[in-house]
């Protein structure tokens, strides 16, 4: 995610990067099992965390509940973390939908399980 942030247009990491690099490692921390995967299925990180931040902003209440890991503070204890976050999750969106017609030119309709199950060696 912090890679993501670094490659935006000014425009957009200005408003990014009001999530902090703790703040980005919380949420990561929050995905618990979705980052286990094997090492040949690595393209899978891209859509668990494009699902991942689908849920932060679908669900307020979630959101809102989440700690950084030492319990200090909440990871959105600010507004603007959570346009910082809508333009993370479009981000992140449009790389899981530009591998995905990469890897599938003919097909029309973004296909989760495509990108959660390729296997790169």
């Amino acid at each position: 995610m912090k890679n993501i942030i670094a490659d935006m247009p000014n425009y957009k990491k200005i408003v990014a990067k009001r999530l902090s690099s703790y703040d980005l490692a919380a949420i990561g921390y929050h995905m618990n099992r979705d980052l286990q995967l094997p090492a040949y299925m690595r393209l899978g990180l891209v859509e668990k965390t494009r699902s991942h931040l689908s849920l932060l902003l679908a669900v307020r209440e979630y959101r809102e509940l989440l700690s950084v890991p030492d319990g200090t503070r909440k990871i959105f204890d600010a507004a603007e973390k959570t346009e910082a976050l809508e333009i993370l999750a479009k981000e992140v969106e449009d790389l899981a939908v530009s591998i995905f017609k990469e890897l599938k030119p003919l097909q029309t309709q973004y296909d989760p399980n495509v990108i959660i199950n390729k296997y790169v060696f």
